[in-house]
């Protein structure tokens, strides 16, 4: 060990775990205590204790973010994706041919490079909306899209609209019967039921 000055050459002596000739002294640090519920140096979190960090912080939807066992970092296993978070909640397929999303998400999220295509797709090229950054959903929140306002595609009495993420994955459909959403074909009960 080392017996040296803290702060570095003005303080009092003291004896020091890491000896630095020729360098500036460095006190000691502090014995990590995870689980004490305490943030002490090198630590994230600690416990319940998670210095203000959260599933929506950390890039997803929502959820609940936990401290994992060593204290260096976080537990993201019960955070929501937003993949999980954005759904078509209804469509309509007569008039403005109608497409509703809906976001279950803790934070508003921006739908870049996300896109909707309807059954033709990709034989018809043109059938597909690719979302910009000006494509956004609140927390809570709907986004209506309306024919030649947002797609320039229409929707057939038996017909289908698919939402990909910008992996090109898809994230969420509505497939509907012929007529099934000439009035409106939506999910019952509102954003968690099945489609009818």
């Amino acid at each position: 060990k080392s017996y040296g000055r803290i702060p570095d050459g003005t303080g009092d002596f003291k004896t020091l775990d890491t000896p630095t000739p020729g360098a500036a002294n460095v006190d000691n640090t502090a014995p990590q205590t995870c689980g004490n519920s305490a943030l002490d140096t090198g630590e994230v979190c600690d416990g319940a204790l998670l210095d203000g960090g959260t599933c929506v912080g950390e890039g997803f939807a929502g959820g609940t973010l936990t401290c994992n066992a060593t204290c260096t970092g976080y537990v993201l296993t019960a955070c929501t994706a937003w993949e999980d978070a954005i759904l078509i909640n209804e469509v309509g397929s007569k008039g403005d041919d109608i497409v509703e999303l809906y976001n279950s998400g803790d934070a508003s999220f921006v739908l870049t490079g996300w896109s909707l295509v309807d059954s033709t797709y990709p034989t018809d090229i043109d059938h597909i909306y690719t979302f910009t950054a000006a494509d956004e959903i609140g927390p809570g929140g709907y986004f209506v899209m309306i024919k030649d306002s947002h797609h320039t595609f229409g929707l057939g009495g038996d017909d289908a609209v698919i939402l990909r993420n910008a992996n090109d994955d898809i994230v969420d459909q509505a497939d509907w019967p012929d007529g099934g959403a000439v009035i409106s074909y939506c999910r019952i009960p509102n954003v968690t039921g099945s489609f009818k």
